[in-house]
């Protein structure tokens, strides 16, 4: 028998075999693995978020804890400029003419005319360099007149008046579209959130950026309390 006769009757063979329905002791058993089993993966944690355990908004999402601290940045902006008018960002038109939500407004709101855009940013281990940092994304410094810092830590909240040029990066291509990034880096090895948060706020203020206000947790639950 020629080869390709061997071939293409072998073939058939095993199409007709795969159509063939499974005897019961060939059938998969659903494996079930008891949740014992991964204890350690379940109940693993980054180093971020055992440091940030039980802080206040370390249980929302990103999302969430930036309108708080955008919140408490406007009222100390608010306190700052006593007798200001302050007002709701203006969203304005996109590229086909139509108009905007607020929340697409491209700063946070107007003091005086002038546009104010607040960013947050919390407290991050980088296990790959092995440091602690501040990195702010999607920053568009020609869409406000002015840029407050909020860094979220362990301790509280600091509040900075950004100066237009400290930390400021790109993101590669994208950047016209996403913004700018503007990163503070803590020392290399140091683990100690405390020592490396110091470091960190010594270089947002040495290159140029005016600290506003830092409000404690204990603080800052007092304070919610007794509006409560």
């Amino acid at each position: 028998m020629a080869w390709p006769l061997l071939c293409s009757l072998a073939s058939l063979a095993l199409a007709l075999r795969s159509r063939l329905p499974a005897s019961p002791r060939m059938a998969f058993r659903p494996l079930v693995v008891p949740a014992s089993a991964f204890a350690d993966e379940l109940a693993y944690r980054t180093v971020t978020a055992s440091t940030f355990a039980g802080a206040p908004l370390a249980s929302h999402d990103t999302v969430t804890r930036g309108k708080v601290l955008t919140g408490y940045a406007r009222r100390c902006d608010a306190d700052e400029h006593p007798g200001a008018v302050i007002e709701d960002a203006v969203a304005g038109e996109d590229v086909n003419g139509r108009r905007q939500a607020q929340t697409q407004a491209a700063y946070d709101w107007q003091r005086d005319g002038r546009r104010v855009a607040c960013k947050g940013a919390q407290l991050t281990w980088d296990d790959s360099r092995q440091r602690w940092m501040l990195q702010f994304s999607a920053v568009k410094p020609d869409a406000c007149d002015e840029l407050l810092l909020a860094a979220y830590t362990p301790e509280g909240v600091h509040l900075f008046r950004h100066d237009g040029r400290a930390g400021v990066g790109t993101s590669g291509v994208s950047t016209a579209a996403t913004g700018k990034e503007i990163q503070f880096l803590g020392p290399r090895n140091e683990p100690d959130w405390r020592v490396a948060l110091g470091e960190i706020l010594g270089k947002v203020e040495d290159k140029g950026c005016r600290p506003l206000a830092f409000v404690p947790w204990d603080e800052a639950e007092a304070s919610s309390q007794s509006a409560a």
